[in-house]
């Protein structure tokens, strides 16, 4: 894709997103029929963004403690491709012919998985997804690495999976800026690679790469947005803690998460910070939160961030709440509790799935979607075991059920 090409992209999503949060409609007009999903769900209302403006306190609905899930539903797809165009479907990769499964399972393929990071139950939960699809069709998977969220590992890794000579490899780039040309050097091998979120700049559609799959980032800053945005008085303060990396992902949780407040509480102040090392965000959220003594709420960029900020305003000896985006065990834990009191969900095991179907068909020598997106998922206390199966595809282990049995409200 061009510079020019994903400028106009996104220069089109920040005209378009405010309306279409607002509203609770895609540019498209229709929900992709991915399972979990429900066109019946309802969706954002810019009408009832949680607290009426002439409130200046928390909603009923927090009052009582429990946040129905379906109020914080888009009923589709926010966000689009990075190029702007309307993405496919993961049912546009899911199914298989005969002949299909007869030329996949002759090919004896071999591929890799390089991620970013493989710290997040994220990571897992997509790497055994795709290992489970592989299965299936006699695709062995001969390695994952862990780019630690850093650049040299993960051009070292690339190049050590390369030299295995895999037929492709699955990834999702540490820095899409930075990471470009090592991956350059996967395709000029001869390997087909599907990339997870977005492929780096610079590569070329259907020449560097065969397909990205991406869940609706946009829908899951939304959803963190709403949630959180029901705990704030009017004219209060909320802090973001955002990636310091160049990351699509990150920037359309960004957008998600800013448009939604712009559309529907436009009186809630945002602060902004940034991190490079999740270790340190237990700090850097007490460190916001001293500067910004009057904040009411904090939002982290993904799961991990979310949990850290949460212990940082723990030890400050607050309890102001955090809204975060990925579900995984512990931020379901924190959900249950309560200190946590929404989360944006990317449906994991729907992902890692399609990911792995892209790669068959393009193994073969067809042609695959440039880009497919996966909606998000609402997920509040009201629902986290049923979003904990969607998202990891099992059911939630002891600790989660434990910790939702103990809580009133969680279901």
């Amino acid at each position: 894709m061009t510079s020019s090409g994903r400028t106009r992209g996104r220069l089109f999503v920040a005209a378009a997103v405010s309306l279409i949060i607002a509203t609770g409609c895609s540019s498209a007009g229709a929900t992709p029929t991915t399972p979990g999903v429900s066109a019946a769900t309802p969706g954002v209302s810019a009408a009832t963004p949680g607290v009426s403006a002439a409130t200046p306190g928390v909603s009923a609905a927090v009052a009582s403690g429990v946040i129905d899930p379906a109020t914080l539903q888009p009923p589709a797809l926010i966000a689009v491709s990075p190029d702007g165009s309307y993405p496919s479907s993961p049912d546009t990769v899911n199914t298989f012919t005969s002949d299909e499964v007869a030329k996949i399972k002759a090919g004896n393929f071999k591929v890799a998985v390089a991620m970013q990071t493989m710290t997040l139950d994220w990571s897992n939960i997509q790497v055994a997804s795709m290992k489970k699809e592989f299965a299936k069709y006699g695709v062995q998977v001969i390695n994952v690495t862990d780019g630690k969220w850093d650049v040299q590992q993960q051009t070292t890794d690339l190049a050590n999976l390369t030299s295995l000579k895999p037929d492709g490899i699955l990834s999702n780039p540490v820095d899409e800026v930075a990471m470009a040309p090592a991956y350059k050097k996967v395709a000029a091998a001869g390997i087909k690679q599907v990339f997870l979120d977005e492929a780096p700049r610079s590569l070329v559609y259907g020449t560097d790469y065969q397909s990205a799959v991406g869940a609706d980032n946009m829908g899951c800053g939304a959803v963190a947005a709403h949630g959180l945005s029901l705990f704030v008085p009017k004219g209060g303060m909320v802090g973001m803690i955002n990636f310091q990396n160049i990351l699509y992902a990150g920037e359309q949780r960004t957008a998600g998460f800013k448009g939604w407040m712009a559309a529907n509480r436009p009186d809630i102040v945002i602060k902004e910070t940034t991190f490079t090392d999740a270790a340190k965000v237990s700090q850097i959220a007490s460190d916001f939160l001293t500067a910004n003594p009057t904040m009411v709420g904090m939002y982290g960029v993904y799961d991990v961030i979310g949990l850290n900020a949460l212990a940082g305003v723990r030890a400050m000896g607050s309890k102001i709440p955090v809204s975060t985006i990925d579900l995984g065990k512990l931020d379901s834990v924190e959900l249950a509790k309560g200190g946590i009191v929404a989360v944006g969900a990317q449906r994991v095991a729907v992902q890692g799935t399609a990911e792995a179907d892209a790669m068959m068909h393009s193994l073969i020598g067809e042609t695959t979607p440039k880009y497919i997106m996966v909606p998000t998922l609402a997920v509040t206390k009201a629902n986290v075991l049923e979003a904990y199966l969607i998202v990891v595809g099992d059911t939630a282990p002891s600790d989660v059920t434990a910790a939702c049995s103990a809580s009133q409200g969680c279901a």
